[in-house]
């Protein structure tokens, strides 16, 4: 049987990071809890993952 190898890439956008910093620092000054489907669907829209099939 013929072996595939796949290559997965995970990029992720410059502002995430900054983002996620963000968030901590606003839940932690003003003791509230983010809403974690907002948090997770900005996340998202930061990740890109690309798949590449080697032969």
């Amino acid at each position: 049987m013929a072996q595939v190898t796949v290559k997965l890439s995970l990029r992720v956008a410059w502002w995430v990071r900054w983002y996620l910093v963000g968030i901590v620092i606003a839940a932690r000054l003003t003791g509230a809890t983010p809403d974690m489907t907002k948090v997770e669907r900005w996340i998202r829209r930061g990740l890109s993952v690309h798949a590449s099939r080697k032969a």
